[in-house]
C-alpha cells in the first residue's frame, strides 16, 4: 500500500488546478512593441466571418461587418500605441501564424481586471487557447487578481457558452452607452480559499 505525503497531496492539487493543455505547438507571448496590424486583420477576419455565419448585422448598428469590428479596434491601437501600463496585449502563436488574440486592463476597482477583447482563431477552438489566452494570462500577469469581468453580444452564443463553462456569471458590468438589450456584462469571482 502506498501512503502519501503532504508533498504528494499538493502536486495531485497542482495537476487539477493545471490549465487545460494546449496545442503543443502553441506558444502565448506578451504584445509589447511593435504595432497591432497582425491583430487587427485576425480580429476582424474572425468576427466577421462569424457572424456572417450568423446571418445577421449586428443588431441594427448603423455600421456594417467588417466596418464595426474594425471600429472595435481602434481602441486596441491607440492604447498600445500609447503603453498604459495598466494594459496588456498577447497572442496565440502556431509557427508563424496567429491564431489567438486578448487584450486586458486592470478597472478603476481593486483586484478587478477587464477582458476588452478575446478572439481564438475557429479551427483552433477547443483546444485550449482561449482559456490560456483569457484566463491564464490574466492570473499570471496579475496575480492579485480576484475579479474578471467581460462584456459581450448577446447575439454571440459561442462567446457566451464559452464563459459559463469558465464559470462566468451574467452581472451588472457594462460600459456607459452600450445597451443591455444587445450587451451582456459576464463576471468571474476567483475563489481565494482552497480549503
Amino acid at each position: 500500500m502506498q501512503t502519501f505525503t503532504k508533498k504528494h497531496c499538493f502536486y495531485a492539487l497542482c495537476l487539477l488546478l493545471a490549465p487545460s493543455v494546449l496545442h503543443s505547438d502553441v506558444v502565448i507571448e506578451r504584445i509589447s512593441k511593435g504595432n497591432l496590424k497582425k491583430e487587427k486583420a485576425f480580429f476582424v477576419k474572425e468576427f466577421d466571418s462569424y457572424y456572417r455565419k450568423l446571418n445577421t448585422t449586428i443588431e441594427d448598428e448603423a455600421l456594417q461587418l467588417p466596418e464595426v469590428t474594425d471600429a472595435d479596434f481602434e481602441d486596441e491601437e491607440k492604447d498600445f500605441k500609447e503603453l498604459k501600463s495598466e494594459t496588456y496585449f498577447f497572442r496565440a502563436m502556431l509557427e508563424e501564424h496567429l491564431v489567438g488574440y486578448v487584450s486586458f486592463e486592470k478597472t478603476n476597482k481593486e483586484h478587478e481586471v477587464y477582458i476588452r477583447q478575446l478572439v481564438v482563431d475557429v479551427s483552433f477552438e477547443r483546444k485550449g487557447i482561449g482559456k490560456a489566452l483569457g484566463f491564464d494570462t490574466v492570473f499570471k500577469s496579475l496575480p492579485d487578481t480576484k475579479h474578471v469581468v467581460i462584456i459581450t453580444r448577446r447575439s454571440n452564443h459561442k462567446a457566451l457558452q464559452f464563459y459559463q463553462k469558465l464559470g462566468f456569471k451574467e452581472c451588472s458590468y457594462m460600459h456607459e452607452g452600450y445597451s443591455a438589450e444587445k450587451f451582456i456584462g459576464l463576471e468571474f469571482l476567483k475563489k481565494t480559499n482552497l480549503s
